[in-house]
């Protein structure tokens, strides 16, 4: 063989020999990049609300992409079920998205005697199941829940819950002005057992490997003692969830265990983070407020959700609603305006302009100061 033959033959070898001899992946590529999306029929949803008042439709937006090459026809189906799971009615919409494109979904419901929602893509391949909505109203049992993909959802199923309240009037009455002032409630309303639901944020970091939430100790009035008890709503991790209805799930959980017949709800500062919607963040503080009435809160005190750095017109949006959430349950509202002194987020006590994400040891001792003058 000549030299020219032998140098043929070696790269002939080289460009021919199994993948695996020249230590390629032969299932996962290098340079591959993310998976195309399968091609057929996709229902994507791009709105459902999480709280409604009970004069209000619940208002459903959804896109169907049609990943194939041809235009092809659908229907959007969604079937309403009664507490006992008979259904109602259905409504069925027929959709045309063109190749490669979105068709658009916008339809109103109106709940009266619904409990639950069943929205199903019929498709030429076949029909596909799509949400399920749980209505949960004010007087519902309070289901095993968890947060996952924007919403409360059911353990079992992983229906979405929508909370269905009632949207109550603010009443200017004058009667027991005084003792109205202090608790925000009729003479009977005193508490005898206090809870203290507070920002599991704004406590002292656990140990090292310990399981437990957040150290509040700080944040409790020397005098809060048995009967009364006190839990963390958080910290949470900030997600496509609203953070007040995690606090939802964690307040009624908490309410539940301690049986107490007045609370104190700090209201936790994640919202601020994620630029709740005012609306929507009132709906769900509406239905919360509400929900601790029924489960025996004679009384309620409210702290709006505060945190030292953010711009002050955002709390305000929050503490409006705030203010009237709590007016119309008969609730007292602190003001958090005194929280908000910069010393008291100094990282530093001595040294200005670096700030933490929660009160230093002067701020939780002040915290701790108004709590305890709500304290029976």
């Amino acid at each position: 063989m000549s030299k020219f033959g032998l140098i043929v033959w070696i790269l002939s070898c080289a460009l021919l020999a199994p993948a695996t001899l020249r230590g390629e992946d032969t299932a996962t590529p290098a340079s591959s990049g993310p998976a195309p999306k399968p091609a057929g029929v996709h229902l994507i949803v791009d709105h459902l609300p999480v709280a409604l008042y009970e004069t209000e439709p619940l208002t459903a937006c959804f896109r169907i992409e049609n990943a194939t090459a041809a235009e092809m026809k659908v229907a959007l189906r969604v079937a309403l079920f009664d507490a006992e799971g008979k259904e109602l009615r259905v409504d069925r919409t027929e959709l045309a998205p063109k190749a490669q494109a979105f068709a658009t979904y916008q339809k109103d419901f109106r709940l009266d005697g619904v409990t639950t929602l069943r929205v199903f893509l019929e498709a030429p391949g076949g029909e596909q199941a799509g949400p399920v909505l749980q209505v949960l109203r004010d007087r519902d049992a309070y289901p095993d829940a968890e947060a996952a993909g924007g919403a409360l959802r059911l353990k079992d199923g992983g229906a979405r819950l929508v909370f269905f309240t009632q949207r109550r009037q603010t009443k200017d009455d004058r009667r027991w002005a005084p003792v109205r002032w202090a608790w925000g409630g009729p003479a009977s309303a005193k508490p005898t057992r206090v809870l203290a639901l507070l920002p599991g944020a704004w406590g002292r970091k656990p140990e090292p490997g310990s399981q437990s939430a957040a150290d509040l100790i700080d944040l409790l009035p020397d005098a809060f003692a048995e009967p009364h008890s006190a839990a963390a709503l958080g910290p949470f991790e900030l997600d496509t969830t609203l953070p007040l209805l995690k606090a939802f799930d964690a307040a009624v959980r908490s309410l539940e265990t301690a049986q107490a017949d007045g609370v104190i709800l700090v209201l936790p500062p994640e919202d601020l983070d994620v630029a709740a919607d005012p609306r929507v963040y009132r709906t769900v503080l509406d239905a919360l407020l509400t929900r601790l009435r029924l489960m025996g809160a004679k009384s309620l005190a409210l702290a709006p959700p505060c945190h030292y750095g953010r711009p002050r017109e955002q709390q305000e949006r929050l503490w409006e609603e705030v203010r009237a959430s709590a007016k119309a349950q008969d609730a007292s509202v602190l003001d958090p305006g005194e929280w908000l002194d910069e010393t008291l987020w100094r990282i530093d006590p001595k040294q200005k302009g670096v700030y933490g994400r929660a009160p230093n040891a002067e701020g939780r001792k002040k915290i701790a100061q108004k709590l305890g003058e709500l304290l029976p």
